[in-house]
């Protein structure tokens, strides 16, 4: 597994990685090593350059110090499939959009950079609940989390694992959600995701009075900034940082357009 050490591997081989920030108008060039502000949330971190392994590295490097980034790898089109080096990558697994570029002219392209972000695979139940888990560093949350996750996108109800007692007073024992609170934000990445449902017929669409009461309640934003940032780990991140489970060090207030 490519996991921490791979910040060493990064600062040695070459690589081009770049940052594209909400509205996705341009990109900047990135130094993981010299960088001191973070990117906003909703960013994107492209990487390109001399060999697949390489980008990979960088990109582990930039989520492990950036976890709501969203990765994307370019790739010239007639590049091996990225697929099989990801076994060897699990941080970047079910997360990394892959670019085919035609030609290395349009290698800065956004159009291209946001086409393979959109096309990215949907996050399951458990993606969501280990990505909050590892961002926390508290293991125990991954189970139940994972249940009110399946509940909103596969229709299966957490009842079937413990009482709703159960979940209320492990859910108040983590901090302000409940379990009704994170099923809200698990449905607000799944219309970030594309899919309202992911796919199923469990759960009715979000309509747009309920979106922008759960962006406002839960990321500290408008609906217009949620509908113009991409991915689902920045909800994540916004809703850990609203909830208080992380410190406030910067304003989600920023995004707004």
């Amino acid at each position: 597994m490519i996991g921490l050490p791979c910040t060493g591997l990064a600062h040695r081989l070459t690589s081009d990685v770049r940052v594209l920030t909400p509205p996705y108008k341009g990109s900047s060039p990135v130094d993981l090593h010299m960088v001191t502000t973070d990117p906003s949330l909703g960013a994107i971190v492209m990487g390109t350059g001399a060999g697949t392994l390489p980008t990979l590295a960088h990109l582990t490097a930039a989520v492990h110090r950036w976890p709501w980034v969203i990765p994307c790898i370019l790739l010239p089109k007639h590049e091996d499939p990225v697929e099989p080096l990801l076994m060897l990558v699990s941080e970047l697994r079910g997360r990394l959009a892959v670019a085919r570029l035609h030609s290395s002219a349009v290698t800065r392209d956004p159009a291209f950079v946001l086409a393979a972000v959109r096309e990215r695979e949907e996050p399951g139940p458990s993606d969501l609940a280990s990505w909050i888990a590892r961002r926390l560093g508290e293991f125990t949350v991954e189970e139940p989390l994972g249940d009110q996750f399946r509940q909103v996108m596969e229709g299966v109800p957490a009842s079937r694992s413990l009482s709703r007692a159960t979940y209320s007073r492990f859910f108040s024992r983590q901090g302000k959600y409940s379990a009704h609170d994170w099923r809200a934000i698990a449905r607000l990445c799944a219309r970030s995701a594309g899919s309202a449902a992911f796919g199923t017929s469990c759960l009715r669409p979000l309509s747009l009075r309920a979106a922008s009461t759960y962006a406002r309640r839960y990321l500290g934003v408008s609906y217009s900034a949620l509908s113009q940032c991409l991915g689902w780990e920045w909800i994540l991140e916004a809703s850990l940082r609203v909830g208080g489970y992380l410190e406030m060090d910067r304003d989600t207030s920023s995004m707004e357009p």
